[in-house]
């Protein structure tokens, strides 16, 4: 067994070697602080070229495109808003000049624009920023890398643009609190099991922590990422934050041994973070080319019948379930008597309108997952919207 059989629709070999840190990399090769790193990278574009590269040879099957903060809300923090096709070209073009033969990912990250109602950006806003990006990504990557995710929604946002330009894979990785939780309290399970619904390759953490922390966190995912048929992805910083901000950084033998411990345990995709270098790589190369132990099989889960938000919900039995709520004026009074006796909320949907009604409630009932049943238009508008994983129950359940 090994993990190719584990996931026979992953598009690409496994176990599958991410690069390391390319932010620390710059600044170690002279990029100033407080500037736009884009702008810098595509002025002194050897520099990307010299790291990618070295990347490649350590054992590398993929670069990151240095595209991280190139979507036009943080370009407009530097007045290149209107730059943010022509740059995403440029950057991804040298990744793909330094790669070669191999794999180039188009990097997106968070752009510190907030969902209401925390923030004052709406989903469909949010979804066109990074489509602007991902389209310009489109022609010259073989994958996309969501990454340093700080919140379930506006990952989500990220995903749905891409799936609008591109049929291209999508890997996802969020960043977590010493909690195991992002910073906006998502459980990494919940947030599997919701982007899982919207089609992405491959999921996990990144940034974060150290390897062996990171391990802890997702070894626990293993018989859900199977059953999804979605690997998990780790590529953790260096090593284990610091008191002082800064992190421990293991020596590269190290990080390969635990690596081969987060291959054992189900971690089919590894890299590195903030403070790994090319040394890092290579050391995990020569573990991964001497590795034998693939996982167990883990038992399989039947993710259909889970409804996920902030928490999981399994729905064991459909004939016993509640009478479906209304998408009325008493919604929100009925779903907490009903939180009283299930760890869920479960709802009919007669129309578009119901949709509405549905997500102008969710606030004061967020952690509760969702169980719907009734139209199946309205059903699907709402699986747009709602940033969760809902289970839907068939009318003749």
């Amino acid at each position: 067994m090994n993990f190719n059989t584990l996931y026979p629709k992953f598009p690409f070999s496994l176990p599958m070697l991410l690069d390391g840190a390319t932010g620390t990399a710059l600044m170690k090769a002279g990029m100033p602080t407080g500037i736009c790193p884009e702008k810098w990278i595509l002025e002194n574009p050897e520099t990307i070229l010299t790291i990618q590269a070295d990347y490649i040879k350590s054992g590398s099957d993929a670069v990151l495109a240095p595209t991280f903060g190139a979507n036009r809300a943080v370009l407009s923090r530097y007045g290149l808003a209107e730059k943010t096709e022509e740059m995403n070209r440029s950057l991804a073009s040298l990744s793909r000049k330094a790669a070669g033969e191999k794999l180039v990912a188009g990097d997106l990250s968070p752009t510190g624009k907030m969902l209401a109602p925390i923030g004052d950006t709406t989903l469909d806003e949010l979804i066109g920023i990074y489509k602007e990006q991902a389209k310009a990504l489109d022609d010259t990557v073989d994958f996309y890398m969501l990454e340093t995710n700080m919140g379930l929604a506006s990952t989500r946002a990220a995903v749905l643009a891409v799936k609008e330009v591109s049929v291209k894979p999508i890997f996802v990785t969020m960043t977590v609190t010493e909690s195991g939780k992002t910073m906006y309290g998502d459980d990494p399970e919940c947030a599997l099991l919701t982007l899982a619904e919207l089609g992405i390759s491959a999921f996990g953490l990144n940034c974060s922590t150290g390897p062996k922390e990171m391990k802890t966190i997702l070894e626990p995912l293993f018989p859900m990422s199977y059953s999804l048929g979605i690997p998990l992805i780790a590529k953790p910083n260096a090593g284990a934050p610091k008191s002082d901000g800064s992190h421990e950084h293991l020596p590269p033998e190290v990080f390969a041994e635990i690596g081969s411990e987060m291959l054992k345990s189900g971690i089919a995709i590894l890299g590195g973070c903030c403070g790994t270098d090319d040394k890092v790589i290579d050391a995990l190369h020569r573990m991964r080319e001497k590795f034998t132990e693939a996982p167990d099989i883990p038992e399989t889960i039947d993710t259909k019948s889970i409804a996920a938000t902030a928490r999981i919900s399994v729905i064991v039995d459909v004939n016993e379930l509640p009478e479906p709520l209304a998408a009325d004026e008493d919604l929100v009074d009925n779903a907490d008597e009903m939180a009283d006796d299930y760890d869920f909320i479960y709802l009919r949907l007669e129309t578009e309108d119901d949709v509405n009604t549905v997500l102008e409630a969710v606030p004061f009932f967020y952690s509760l997952p969702l169980a719907v049943c009734g139209d199946e238009n309205a059903i699907a508008i709402l699986k747009k919207y709602y940033c969760g994983k809902i289970a839907v129950i068939a009318d003749n359940a």
